[in-house]
């Protein structure tokens, strides 16, 4: 009997540790400060320290909203196209078995470095737009950023696959006024990587048709995309694929 008396008395002490230690575990809630402030005589003032320690148990406990620091996927690759100032065309290669390839020099836009100096400076840093039109846009106190060979070939797909791309998954088969106007840039402008251009012109002429010919895409690509649902494909694939035709070569990419 006495055995059974002290393991009674063992759990109780047992339950009372246990119920002490969760209590001085358990963060201090705004009603335990409530219940603390009502405890507290009325004649008795708080102290400063004590009135401090109270207002950062609250701050501690006040929900702080989280913003996102990353931007999609699709504008980071809108925003390098918008970089892109001009794209010129001076030079061939030629490569094994006969092929030539057409380097392209990038040039992009120079960043601006502490406050415009003048009105017109402030409105672009102002409204953040590049030029409309880059095709006469050439810089000519300084050399391309980076310069990338391309094949005639790989143009005349380029146009192929935005064209693709541009036509397909609209509902009620209506192009957006997006897709419409790349459509209609694509078939009506004397200066497009085609057959007729390849087999009718020379090297030099083809220069300059390739790079009228990738300026206004790009021109045509990064601007009204808003005109665009964000559920269609163009509105993410074709900036992806004029980025990709673009982007600097190294390895295995250089000759694909």
């Amino acid at each position: 009997m006495e055995k059974v008396v002290e393991d009674e008395d063992d759990g109780e002490q047992d339950l009372v540790a246990l119920t002490t230690t969760a209590t001085a575990a358990r963060p201090v809630t705004k009603g335990d400060q409530t219940a603390l402030v009502t405890t507290t005589p009325r004649g008795a003032p708080l102290s400063p320290l004590t009135s401090e320690v109270m207002l950062l148990r609250e701050l501690e406990l006040a929900p702080v909203m989280l913003q996102p620091q990353q931007i999609s996927r699709a504008t980071e690759i809108r925003l390098l196209l918008a970089r892109i100032e001009f794209i010129a065309i001076h030079e061939v290669i030629e490569r094994e078995e006969g092929v030539v390839y057409f380097v392209l020099g990038i040039y992009r836009y120079r960043q601006q470095k502490g406050l415009p100096s003048t009105r017109s400076g402030r409105r672009k840093l102002s409204t953040s737009q590049p030029v409309a039109k880059l095709s006469d846009r050439e810089p000519t106190d300084r050399a391309p950023d980076y310069q990338i060979e391309q094949r005639y070939s790989s143009f005349s797909r380029l146009r192929s696959n935005v064209a693709h791309i541009a036509r397909k998954h609209h509902p009620k088969c209506k192009a957006c006024a997006y897709c419409s106007g790349l459509l209609d840039f694509l078939h009506m402008t004397p200066c497009k990587p085609s057959l007729k251009v390849k087999f009718s012109t020379t090297t030099e002429e083809r220069k300059h048709i390739l790079s009228v010919f990738i300026n206004d895409l790009v021109c045509m690509v990064r601007d009204g995309y808003e005109s665009c649902p964000r559920s269609l494909k163009g509105y993410h694939i074709i900036p992806a694929l004029v980025k990709r035709f673009l982007s600097k070569q190294t390895g295995e990419s250089f000759f694909s």
